[in-house]
């Protein structure tokens, strides 16, 4: 143990013992701990950024009707809208099937989506119906067509629905 004379500390002539070198880090090895941090948090932010931008995106692809063609030579009869949906109804000379083939051609033939051709039960006429479904969350993207006979040829009624919350 050292013993301190009082005199050399009214002098001024005592020195505090220094640290040991050991216990210290150096100034450099701080640094890569503090780099990393920032790196970190940087790379976070990004990753935030990017999940925003990419659902803004989905917004926005969702934000209008889906394109459909409509069947050649059809005559519209009735139409509706409201901002968010679309509902229109044609008239054709043309069979069933053909409008069917016509719109299962564009949107495929699927059980789940695109077209599928059945039977009315009521009348044992050919009927079909097409879906088509881009909705995702709380945004609703989505189109039906529904094919029916009538006489003299079918019915072609496509409704659209976009839009959300």
């Amino acid at each position: 143990m050292t013993t301190i004379d009082h005199r050399e500390v009214e002098e001024g002539q005592v020195q505090t013992p220094s640290p040991d070198a050991a216990s210290v880090p150096p100034a450099g090895a701080r640094r890569p701990i503090i780099r990393l941090a920032v790196l970190g948090l940087i790379l976070i932010v990004a990753c935030v950024a990017l999940v925003v931008l990419a659902f803004q995106l989905m917004r926005s692809s969702r934000s209008g009707p889906i394109e459909v063609e409509v069947y050649p030579g059809a005559q519209i009869v009735q139409q509706g809208q409201t901002p968010n949906s679309d509902d229109r109804t044609f008239q054709t000379a043309s069979s069933v099937r053909e409008v069917y083939e016509f719109y299962a051609a564009r949107l495929g033939a699927e059980d789940s989506r695109g077209c599928r051709l059945m039977q009315d039960e009521q009348t044992g006429l050919d009927a079909a119906k097409c879906v088509v479904d881009n909705s995702q969350d709380e945004i609703v993207h989505d189109m039906l067509i529904t094919i029916d006979a009538i006489e003299g040829g079918a019915s072609i009624r496509i409704e659209r629905r976009w839009g959300g919350n």
